[in-house]
C-alpha cells in the first residue's frame, strides 16, 4: 500500500511541477508578461496558491510515506512513536503511514486545540 501511495504522490508532484512550469511561461499575458485584466490576475494568483498548497501537502505526504518505508526496513513499523504500543492493523490499513496509535493521536489533537 505504501509503495502504491508513494507512486501516486510522486506522479502528482511531477504533474504539479509540470503545470507550474507551464504557468511561468506566461500564457494569456500581454507582451510584458503581465495579465491583461484584474480578473485574470486574480484567477492566476488563486491557481498558483492552490498549486503551492497542493505541492506542499503532497511533499509532506511523500516524506511521511518514505519515513514509514524506512521504519519497515528498520523493523520498527507499526509502533506508536509516543507510547511504543503497536498501532492496530485497522488503523494502519486506513492510514499506512500512521505514527501514533489512536489514543496518542487524539491526545495530540486535543493539545493543539488548547
Amino acid at each position: 500500500m505504501l509503495l502504491q501511495e508513494r507512486e501516486r504522490v510522486l506522479k502528482t508532484l511531477e504533474h504539479l511541477e509540470e503545470k507550474t512550469s507551464q504557468n511561468f511561461r506566461g500564457r494569456g499575458k500581454d507582451t510584458f508578461g503581465i495579465p491583461s485584466d484584474l480578473a485574470e490576475l486574480g484567477r492566476e494568483n488563486f491557481e498558483k496558491d492552490l498549486e503551492l498548497n497542493l505541492t506542499s501537502s503532497e511533499s509532506l505526504l511523500f516524506a511521511e510515506i518514505d519515513e514509514a518505508l524506512t521504519k519497515i526496513d528498520r523493523k520498527d513499523y507499526g509502533k506508536c512513536e509516543d507510547c511504543g504500543c503497536f498501532i492496530p492493523i485497522a488503523r494502519l490499513k486506513a492510514l499506512p503511514f500512521a505514527k501514533f496509535c489512536l489514543t496518542c493521536q487524539e491526545k495530540r489533537e486535543k493539545k493543539r486545540l488548547y
